[in-house]
C-alpha cells in the first residue's frame, strides 16, 4: 500500500512562489495506522509541521532535518540547481521571452547551505528503523509556482485555493498511474477552510469519487483506488504530511534567499509575507528590478 502526504507552503505571501509538496510512503499490509508511521521519527530524524522544524533566525538545525528525509527521497542535493530539478514537476512557464527572470540564481548555491554535511546525512540507526518498520520512502515532488504562473493562473480564473487543490490532485494521480494496481491512502493538508471538495473533484473528471465525510476539520472521500482526505493540521498528526511541509519549506526557502540575493537585499532577508518588512522590500528595490528587466508580474503576486 502507498501513503501519500500533501501539503502546501506559501499560499498567501505577497513574493515568492506557493509550493505544494507530495511524499509517497510504500509500506507492509493494506491498513493504514498513523501511529505506525510515526515510529520512525526520533531526535536525529524528526518530522513535524515545518515552522516547527526551520526556523529564518536558527536554520541549521531544520536544514539538518529536511536534507535526511531529502536524501531518503534520493534526491539530488549537489547544489540547489540540482535540488530544485529533482523535485519539481516539469511545468509550462509563462516567462517573458525578451525580459530577465528572478527565479533561478546566476550561480547555484551549495546544499547543505547552513548546516554541514555530517549533521544533514541519515544515521544508521534511523536507516535501520525504517528497514524494521518496513517503510520505503518512495517519491517527493513538488509543484513550485513561481508568481508568474501563479498570476496567470488567478487571472485565468482559477483561484489560489482551487489551483492548490488541483496540484494537490495532480500528484496523487500521478502516483494512482506509476504504481497501477497499488492501494492509495492521500491525506493533504486542508485547503483554507473549504469543507466541500466533490464539485473540484468532478470537475478535474480524472477518477470516480464518493462522499465519505465532510466536517468542518476533515473531508473524505473514497476513490477506484483507496481514499483523498483533506484534515485540518495534517502535519501534526500524520508523518508523511509533516515531511511534504518540510521539503516544501525548503523549495520556497531557496527562492527567497534567491530572491534576496539578486535584489542585493544587504539587511535582514524577507519572508516574502505580507508584513512591514517586504512591504518596504517591495518599494526599495523597484529601482533595481527595473534596471535588471524584471517583469512585475514575475515578482509581486497580484493576489
Amino acid at each position: 500500500m502507498i501513503v501519500i502526504g500533501i501539503d502546501e507552503n506559501g499560499l498567501g505571501p505577497a513574493l515568492g512562489p506557493m509550493v505544494v509538496t507530495g511524499a509517497a510512503f510504500k509500506i507492509a499490509g493494506d491498513v493504514y495506522n498513523s501511529d505506525d508511521l510515526w515510529k520512525i521519527i526520533s531526535d536525529t530524524l524528526p518530522a513535524d509541521d515545518s515552522k516547527k522544524i526551520f526556523s529564518r533566525n536558527s536554520p541549521a538545525k531544520g536544514e539538518g532535518a529536511i536534507l535526511k528525509w531529502a536524501s531518503l527521497f534520493n534526491l539530488n542535493l549537489e547544489n540547489t540547481d540540482n535540488f530544485l530539478d529533482s523535485i519539481t514537476f516539469d511545468m509550462p512557464l509563462p516567462c517573458p521571452d525578451s525580459k530577465k527572470f528572478i527565479c533561478r540564481p546566476e550561480t547555484p548555491m551549495n546544499i547543505p547551505m547552513w548546516t554541514t554535511i555530517e549533521k544533514s546525512t541519515p544515521h544508521e540507526r534511523d536507516l535501520q528503523s525504517i528497514k524494521d518498520l518496513d517503510i520505503m520512502p518512495l517519491k517527493a515532488l513538488s509543484a513550485n509556482i513561481c508568481p508568474g504562473l501563479f498570476n496567470k493562473t488567478t487571472e485565468d480564473g482559477v483561484n489560489k485555493l482551487n489551483l492548490d487543490f488541483n496540484l494537490m490532485i495532480e500528484f496523487i494521480n500521478s502516483i494512482y498511474m506509476e504504481f497501477p494496481g497499488e492501494k492509495i491512502i492521500a491525506i493533504c493538508g486542508k485547503v483554507g477552510g473549504t469543507k466541500n471538495y466533490l464539485k473540484w473533484f468532478e470537475a478535474l473528471n480524472l477518477f470516480d469519487v464518493e462522499i465519505v465525510k465532510e466536517i468542518q476539520n476533515e473531508s473524505i472521500y473514497k476513490t477506484t483506488f483507496g481514499t483523498i482526505s483533506f484534515i485540518k493540521d495534517a502535519d501534526a498528526s500524520h508523518m508523511p504530511v509533516a515531511v511534504a511541509s518540510m521539503l516544501g519549506k525548503y523549495v520556497r526557502e531557496i527562492e527567497m534567499i534567491n530572491i534576496n540575493k539578486r535584489l542585493n537585499n544587504t539587511g535582514k532577508d524577507v519572508s516574502g509575507y505580507r508584513d512591514v518588512r517586504t512591504k518596504a522590500f517591495i518599494s526599495e528595490t523597484a529601482e533595481i528590478r527595473k534596471k535588471l528587466e524584471i517583469e512585475e508580474r514575475c515578482f509581486l503576486r497580484t493576489s
